[in-house]
């Protein structure tokens, strides 16, 4: 009987692709943070950031499935290509945690913000639910991608595997993994980040004053 090759060998890889989505994951968990603090500010009566809830919300709408979700989907390609079955049952569970309906409610949470910004009649209690409906629905896909996908890869994709994703992931001309666009994304992570933590310093100073 063959012993397998090093290559050919289950192993927990220092993988470029994994250390990437596992830094999406916590990128998008503090912009959920961020989401969250805005909208108790509107619910609350008072006036959130306008500018970096509508930037959050581009930043789900637009980057997991233009950046995101194509990476766990290659990952996700191997495992069926090697445990069919694992792969078919993992795929089940991230379809849902990625289902249509929650794409609806991110697109209802950016309708009622419009809403909201034009001073139309939107009721507080209505914007404040759906936003915790959003970020419950996100936090469930990073969930299932963290305990189900990353956890099965780690445990059966072989170094040869997780060596031929890391080349899939740096090919610039693929338009879906894109380098140059997930860093604009970056940009945005992080731009949004330093102005909340403006905002909140600011709100803190004035807070002071009264």
């Amino acid at each position: 009987m063959r012993t397998p090759t090093s290559l050919e060998t289950p192993t927990n890889p220092n993988s470029e692709i994994l250390k990437t989505i596992r830094r999406e994951h916590a990128t998008m968990e503090s912009l959920l943070g961020i989401l969250e603090q805005e909208i108790a500010i509107f619910r609350s009566g008072e006036r959130p950031d306008f500018e970096v809830l509508n930037g959050v919300l581009e930043y789900f709408r637009d980057f997991p499935p233009c950046c995101h979700e194509p990476k766990e989907t290659l990952i996700l390609d191997a495992l069926k290509a090697s445990h069919p079955a694992l792969a078919s049952e993992i795929a089940a569970e991230v379809a849902q945690a990625s289902c249509d309906q929650a794409r609806a409610r991110l697109d209802e949470m950016i309708d009622l913000l419009e809403q909201v910004i034009d001073d139309r009649e939107v009721p507080r209690d209505t914007v404040f639910a759906t936003a915790n409906e959003v970020a419950a629905q996100e936090r469930r896909h990073i969930e299932v991608a963290e305990t189900r996908l990353l956890a099965a890869a780690e445990q059966t994709l072989t170094l040869r595997d997780w060596d031929a994703l890391d080349r899939r992931i740096m090919e610039t001309h693929n338009p879906l993994i894109n380098p140059k666009r997930a860093a604009a994304f970056d940009d945005l992570a992080d731009w949004l980040d330093r102005w909340e933590r403006e905002d909140q310093a600011e709100r803190a100073w004035l807070s002071q004053g009264r």
